[in-house]
């Protein structure tokens, strides 16, 4: 399950990095909520967020959550904060001059977005890129109406990334119909460009048409259909014989092209006498031999 969803949060991230511009090092806001559960469980939170967003990342606190640090018990508040001064580094949110602070959910919404609170349907755009980890349920709620907040939290001793939220989702789809119908525009204009070359360009000049609205016409497709034999290989073989050097050669044009030397029927191809089989008898006839003759004398 673990490499399961470390594959959902790789490409949940390849998403925010393509729609929303993040990059590394991810700059995360941790709240103390999150940093007392992982001491509580004892866990090694910078190294499993980094391996959560797969990239180095650059942990920042604001100065109201050190603040909330300090008002910790002194078991708790002198772990943490040794480790927020030796890792994190201070986001100046503005409200260090307040005699108490604020809340994680309006202090997050400040750091994001200043003007949030002046918008009256109060979304704002995560401008700067941050990633957010925070327990407060109620701040993860009201962050998840801004497009392009990534959001994590500790969840039984496991961190959690929340999948894109609606409102990013609709960012998301708008950006890809926008993309897409700017690939349609741009196609047509190549098309109209294309067919002005072509020779589109006459009916501009002769003042009877727009050359820039001239639509090529639609192809016709051609139909499926058995195809037929390749020609080549239904050609007939041409006729060789060999010549007396061993070398083949096209009776058709030794035909065509006859020496000088030959006679009047020389070009004409002369037929060839039958063979015959000459049987050898086992007997010789005495009628077919000559017998010499022989004197006796008495």
């Amino acid at each position: 399950m673990r490499g399961k969803r470390s594959k959902q949060y790789r490409k949940l991230l390849e998403q925010y990095g393509y729609h929303f511009g993040f990059r590394e090092p991810y700059q995360v806001l941790f709240d103390a909520e999150i940093l007392m559960d992982a001491h509580k469980f004892t866990m090694d939170l910078l190294k499993m967020v980094e391996g959560a967003l797969h990239g180095r990342i650059k942990p920042m606190i604001t100065h109201c959550t050190l603040l909330h640090l300090r008002t910790l018990p002194s078991s708790l508040s002198t772990p943490l904060l040794a480790l927020t001064r030796s890792n994190c580094e201070l986001r100046r949110c503005g409200h260090h001059e307040l005699p108490e602070p604020l809340s994680t959910m309006d202090c997050f919404l400040d750091c994001i977005d200043p003007k949030i609170r002046e918008k009256d349907d109060g979304i704002g755009t995560n401008r700067h890129r941050y990633v957010v980890a925070t327990q407060d349920g109620e701040a993860r709620r009201r962050l998840r109406e801004i497009p392009g907040v990534p959001l994590l939290y500790v969840k039984r001793s496991v961190l959690v990334m929340e999948p894109m939220s609606q409102g990013s989702m609709d960012v998301q789809e708008r950006e890809e119909r926008r993309k897409f119908r700017a690939g349609l525009k741009g196609g047509r204009e190549l098309k109209r460009k294309r067919d002005v070359a072509n020779g589109g360009g006459d009916a501009a000049e002769d003042g009877t048409g727009d050359a820039s609205q001239t639509i090529e016409p639609l192809r016709k497709k051609k139909s499926k259909g058995p195809k037929g034999p390749n020609p080549l290989s239904v050609l007939k073989p041409k006729k060789t014989r060999l010549v007396h050097n061993g070398q083949s050669q096209d009776p058709s044009r030794e035909r065509d092209e006859p020496s000088a030397n030959d006679g009047p029927l020389a070009h004409e191809e002369q037929p060839k006498k039958k063979r015959k089989r000459k049987h050898k008898s086992s007997k010789t006839a005495v009628g077919d031999t000559d017998v010499p003759e022989v004197s006796i004398q008495a």
